[in-house]
């Protein structure tokens, strides 16, 4: 294998090295972004493995973070992580 020496200003290196932070700093907020989204029961369900009447009853007992909105219920991805790390009652393989 054969090296290359690639010699470039100071300037276009700064400039190299700044596009490289920009691309990881937004590749970072589009896995925060992810993470916020919200769930459909369905997609909770397939995500954490689980049958429907599971998530039904860790959502009654209040094991399990959900929302309701417009008549929905909807799921937070980053509060179903908070739960799993909590909890010692159920474990949300999907998350792991």
């Amino acid at each position: 294998m054969s090296e290359e020496m690639v010699i470039m200003s100071k300037e276009k290196l700064v400039d190299l090295f700044r596009t490289l932070l920009n691309e990881a700093a937004l590749k970072e907020r589009e896995r925060e972004a992810d993470r916020d989204e919200y769930m459909t029961f369905g997609e909770v369900c397939k995500f954490l493995k689980i049958s429907s009447s599971t998530l039904n009853r860790l959502k009654a007992e209040d094991k399990i973070p959900y929302r309701k909105i417009g008549g929905c219920i909807r799921f937070k991805r980053s509060e179903l992580d908070e739960a799993s790390e909590k909890s010692n009652y159920y474990k949300l393989e999907g998350l792991k």
